[in-house]
């Protein structure tokens, strides 16, 4: 029995060395029945504390093995010490009971497992076994050979205190020339029971691309139970062996080496900090069967310098560690013309590219049985509906009480497999689902004055209205859809096709041209109201145009799919009282009772209505879905008891409870009236007439129950439900969704929520990128990173929605159809992504580095919205998230001017316009005619606006912007040095400064000046230098920054004066710490074990007062006059006034 066990690391005690000064950086690797789960290091300590809970999949009889690693920067991990624990034996001494047990295990070296290293404490928590199971897993334990079970994952040495060949923690096997191999790869011994010398670490193996085999049963050898052995990792890199070596001849007659113990995972395998997952999987052993028999033709068994066995297959020119089997009966192998092997199976006349073994026909053989007993089984569940004999003749005699009489001569009436009546015509060889008893008695009675029959391609007929030049699929004469008398489907669970008939239907009810909505992002509920209820119903049946004040986009289904996102966000928030959370843990909504206290509440839930059926008619998906019952009312499916729970489990199981049990034995006296509260108000509802003077008895509460819950699940609800219905049903009768059942209502609604990456990968197309190419490998990663609520977010910022149609990434509609999602190459890599929603496409700039495409994707995903188009530019107030070109344009000038001024197309200038930029690039013919329109103005009498959008139409060309930052951090440094200087000196002038107020006044702008002047300066020289070598190099490198800076302090900041050293000093300072951090990161020094910090200032002012004591002259002026104020001053009084309140000053400082 399997259970799952959480396993805590609590904390270790290691033992100090004293040859590390900054200690050890531990983590802990728990293996356990193939499983290896290792939690967080702690930095630089001997006392590591974690807390990290971790859960393994374990038996009653595993076995847990923990491992301290200490992990290297620059080297593989280090092996601390490692400790084992039989669950077995925790169980047995806590009553076959884990909860929070804490264990103290002793941690032993893998040298010498008699050394203690140091205490590991772990918790246990979450098992408990049966005295039964227990017993069961260790009769079953006893029963492996060697008295112990394998267990997976333990490829550590073993103790050496164990002597014995039948120790617990040792394994033997017999190869065929006699020598004992231990099995679990400790070192091996002789018979003496002495330990052998530690191998050397095992160096990668001569096979080439060996192929790591699953673990295959033990054979049934007679003398040798199994050899242990770990195969090699898919790249070929060397494992931790433990399979001994023997002096056992291969085919050839090359003698191998003699046996030797396997090395550790501590020896020779990969370090759980260094090795990659899959690697980490291989350091499990295996159990590979030992065979005596031939090897198959072509093989050849070869033993590498580790004393391994492996295989070689001449004839595929490939090796492996596991002993190649014969094929299976009635297998054969062949060759096709392209020297391609394959093989061919006789007996079920099939070939396959792979390789068969006895293990892969079996398995094969039992899914064939089990899929052949599953179609039996769905074949006779299929055909549960199929009348037999006796219902035949039911049917027979049933036929003398038809109200209808017999069947006309040659008509016959049978059932099909869903129990569906049709009739068959055996003359003309038809069916059909009409009775031929009935079918004349319609036509006999005429239709209305101006009413025409029609039929359509299918047949189905539909009733043209001349008097209001309208059609309809509703008889006039009955009030009947003629869709329920015209050709059925069959119910099916093929969604996707029932989408298909639906979507037919849709487009043949479609109105042609298109009806704008101009709604605002603030008031976007009202709005909306005020549009949809304006128009005719049928009206919204056309295309929609949905725009937005100030976001001149163009909607090609992208605008409108976000319109119906917000807007659902809106309608049915829970907040406006018009719906309500169907529970209390149940989050899909419901109509709320209360919803009266708004009078014109029945006119929103009928504006309601038409906004579902719009988003079901033009296949847009909504925000937030409501509940299963509300489903099925669209549905027109009646509600069951069932349907109840979902909403109200407690109310659902109070009248079960009344179902199951005898009401009049509990005395309950009930009556056929129930109260309901609603905003504290209580009233009395009688579920039938007079039924508040009719108790429930045994005999009648089959009907309490179901008029009681048909009571509960419309409730104060009734007239709400009529005017959605009526809304929505104007837009979209309810008889096109009779196929669909209620789940499926809302897959089609509100879409599929999980994102599936694979699919999204599969159904995605690259313009102007490869699948291989960077961007598209970061763009990728940074998905996969991403949690699902991002990935709808950029889902969401590309097409519009966040929902997936029902068919995934693969069935995206863009505007002229189907339209999968798009990554294209454009701009920049400065630029942001834009995206394009009525087409799914991403414009992805050709970024340098992963962390700049992330910053940009997120920055674009989460800062922008809306949407502009190229040709009628504004002046956006922030980033736009799709098509922008950025040249903002006065509307005035888009007026002619009353001045004629001609501008001359330069040659060579494009005809077309800019192509989706963002930055556009001049001269272009739409930007041409911009510039000419702004040099129309500028003779008028806007001048000023005029030269402001010229000049911010400058400062976004792309080829200045190198020019204008240099001249940008011109501005930044004067201001920066001014804001940083002013202060300071302000202060510092009036309080120890003497003079009149106009010298220090004079003073402190001097100061001011100079420090702003030299930042300016500066950042202005360093800019300039590093713009021009990028220039004339291409690229930039960190010689650049370094070397322009050289340039920048010698020029600007050589000069001796007082401001230059405070700077130079400051920097000197904050350099020393940047270099000692650079120096711990590229591991240059170690990292200290203690903040240096304190020591740092100790140095600092035992050197400095130690300067200004006895070398007061080699310190700067400023730093002196302070020391001789805070030292020398204090040591000088006269009286109390120049001893709290002056300060008069020594002559002379002291030698």
């Amino acid at each position: 029995m399997k259970a799952q066990l959480q396993v805590t690391v609590l904390s270790a005690k290691l033992k100090e060395n004293k040859k590390n000064w900054f200690g050890p950086s531990p983590y802990v690797e728990v293996a356990v029945d193939g499983q290896s789960k290792r939690t967080e290091k702690c930095n630089n300590t001997h006392s590591p504390k974690w807390k990290q809970a971790l859960t393994v999949i374990v038996t009653p009889v595993s076995k847990l093995i923990f491992r301290v690693w200490s992990h290297q920067t620059l080297k593989a991990d280090i092996l601390l010490g490692m400790a084992t624990l039989e669950i077995s034996e925790t169980l047995k001494a806590n009553d076959l009971k884990l909860s929070e047990v804490v264990k103290t295990l002793q941690l032993s070296s893998d040298r010498d497992p008699r050394d203690v290293v140091g205490d590991l404490s772990v918790c246990l928590d979450g098992m408990q076994v049966d005295p039964e199971t227990f017993a069961t897993a260790e009769r079953e334990h006893a029963s492996v050979p060697n008295g112990n079970a394998k267990q997976n994952g333990d490829t550590g040495n073993r103790s050496s205190r164990d002597t014995s060949p039948s120790s617990d923690s040792e394994e033997w096997v017999i190869v065929p020339n006699g020598h004992a191999v231990n099995g679990k790869g400790s070192p091996s011994r002789s018979p003496g029971g002495s330990s052998a010398s530690r191998p050397p670490r095992p160096a990668r193996p001569p096979p080439a691309t060996p192929r790591r085999p699953a673990a295959s049963p033990t054979s049934s050898s007679s003398s040798s139970p199994s050899e242990l052995s770990e195969g090699p990792a898919s790249d070929g890199s060397s494992q931790a062996s433990a399979s001994g070596g023997s002096n056992q001849q291969d085919d050839s007659g090359a003698g191998g080496p003699a046996a030797t113990g396997g090395s550790s995972q501590a020896g020779g395998g990969p370090k759980p900090g260094t090795s990659t997952p899959a690697a980490l999987a291989t350091t499990t052993p295996r159990i590979t069967p030992m065979s005596n028999g031939p090897l198959p033709p072509g093989w050849e068994q070869r033993v590498d310098q580790n004393g391994r066995i492996y295989y070689v297959d001449h004839i595929e020119k490939r090796t492996t560690w596991d002993r190649p089997e014969p094929l299976p009966t009635g297998w054969e192998r062949r060759v096709d013309p392209m020297g391609r092997v394959y093989y061919v199976d006789h007996i079920t006349r099939t070939t396959t590219w792979q390789r068969p073994t006895q293990e892969s026909v079996r398995n094969y053989e039992e899914w064939q049985h089990q899929r052949s007993q599953l179609q039996g089984a769905m074949q006779q569940f299929n055909q549960r509906f199929i009348y037999g004999l006796q219902d035949q003749l039911a049917a027979t005699a049933n036929k003398e009480f038809d109200p209808l009489g017999p069947l006309p001569h040659g008509w016959e009436k049978r059932t099909d497999t869903n129990g569906r009546v049709y009739f068959v015509h055996h003359p003309t060889r038809t069916t059909q689902w009409e009775d031929p008893r009935t079918q004349g008695l319609l036509n006999d009675k005429p239709l209305p004055e101006g009413w025409e029959m029609r039929f359509t391609v299918d047949g189905i007929p539909y009733f043209v209205d001349h008097n209001r030049r309208t059609t309809t699929y509703i008889d006039p004469r009955t009030g009947k859809s003629s869709l329920e008398n015209g050709p059925q489907i069959t119910y099916v669970r093929d969604f996707k096709a029932k989408v298909q008939y639906f979507r037919f239907w849709c487009q043949q009810l479609s109105m042609p041209q298109h009806i704008k909505i101009t709604v605002s992002r603030k008031t976007l509920f009202e709005d909306s109201f005020q549009q949809i209820m304006s128009f005719h119903p049928q009206d919204l049946r056309r295309r929609l145009w949905v725009i937005f004040p100030g976001e001149e986009g163009l909607d090609y289904g992208g605008v409108a799919r976000e319109w119906f996102f917000l807007l659902s966000h809106e309608v049915l928030n829970p907040m406006y009282c018009l719906f309500e959370y169907a529970g209390k843990d149940n989050y899909c909504l419901q109509i709320n009772p209360a919803s009266y206290i708004n009078p014109d509440h029945l006119k929103y839930f009928k504006f309601i209505g038409r906004f579902i059926a719009m988003a079901l008619f033009h296949g847009k998906f909504i925000d937030t879905g409501f509940s299963l019952p509300f489903y099925k009312r669209i549905l027109n499916k009646p509600l069951a008891l069932k349907d109840l729970e979902s909403i109200d489990p407690e109310f659902y199981n109070s009248l079960i409870w009344i179902k199951d049990n005898n009401i009049e034995e509990c005395g309950l006296e009930m009556f056929f009236s129930v109260d309901k509260e609603i905003l504290g108000e209580v009233t009395t509802h009688e579920l039938k007439p007079d039924g508040g003077n009719i108790q429930v008895t045994e005999e009648n509460k089959e009907e309490y129950i179901r008029l009681v819950a048909e009571w509960r699940l419309s409730r104060g609800v009734e007239e709400q439900t009529q005017a959605f219905f009526e809304g929505f049903n104007e837009v979209l009768p309810q008889q096109y969704l009779q196929y669909f059942d209620a789940k499926e209502l809302e897959v089609m609604l509100c879409g599929m929520q999980e994102i599936d990456l694979v699919d999204w990968q599969r159904n995605t197309i690259y313009r102007h990128y490869a699948r291989s190419s960077k961007q598209i490998l970061w763009f990728w990663q940074f998905v996969k990173e991403m949690d699902n609520e991002k990935r709808m977010r950029l889902l969401q910022f590309v097409t519009g929605t966040c929902r997936l149609p029902v068919g995934g990434f693969a069935d995206l509609m863009g505007s002229n159809g189907p339209q999968k999602f798009c990554i294209e190459k454009v701009g920049k890599e400065n630029w942001l992504p834009r995206s394009h929603t009525c087409f799914n496409r991403l414009d992805l700039p050709p970024y340098k580095s992963y962390e700049q495409l992330k910053e940009k994707l997120m920055f674009a995903i989460e800062e922008t919205e809306g949407s502009l188009i190229p040709q009628r530019p504004v002046n956006p107030p922030r980033p736009v998230s799709s098509l922008t070109c950025m040249i903002p344009v006065p509307p005035s000038s888009l007026s002619p001017a009353k001045p004629t001024i001609r501008l001359k197309r330069p040659k060579g200038t494009p005809v077309s316009p800019c192509h989706a930029c963002t930055r556009c690039r001049l001269p272009c013919a739409a930007c041409f005619n911009v510039l000419l329109a702004l040099l129309k103005v500028m003779a008028g009498p806007d001048l000023i606006k005029t030269v402001l959008y010229t000049v911010n139409n400058l400062l976004q060309q792309e080829k200045y912007k190198a020019a204008l930052a240099v001249l940008k951090g011109f501005r930044n440094g004067a201001v920066y040095g001014a804001k940083i200087r002013a202060p300071h000196a302000l202060v510092m002038t009036f309080l120890f400064r003497s003079g009149s107020l106009k010298d220090k006044l004079r003073a402190i702008l001097k100061a001011t000046y100079t420090h702003s002047r030299n930042l300016a300066y500066f950042v202005f020289t360093y800019k300039g230098l590093q713009a021009l070598q990028e220039k004339l190099q291409g690229k930039t490198l960190q010689s650049h920054s370094f070397l322009a800076a050289c340039i920048g302090g010698w020029l600007v900041f050589g000069d001796n004066n007082n401001i230059n050293s405070q700077i130079n000093m400051y920097l000197l300072s904050r350099i020393l710490f940047a270099l000692s951090r650079l120096a711990v990161e590229k591991g240059v020094i170690p990292q200290p074990k203690h903040d240096p910090f304190p020591l740092f200032a100790t140095l600092v002012w035992g050197i400095v007062l130690w300067l200004f004591e006895y070398y007061p002259h080699t310190l700067q002026p400023s730093l002196q006059s302070s020391m001789n104020y805070l030292y020398h001053d204090s040591n000088v009084w006269h009286d109390i006034t120049d001893f709290l309140i002056y300060n008069k000053p020594r002559t002379a400082a002291p030698k």
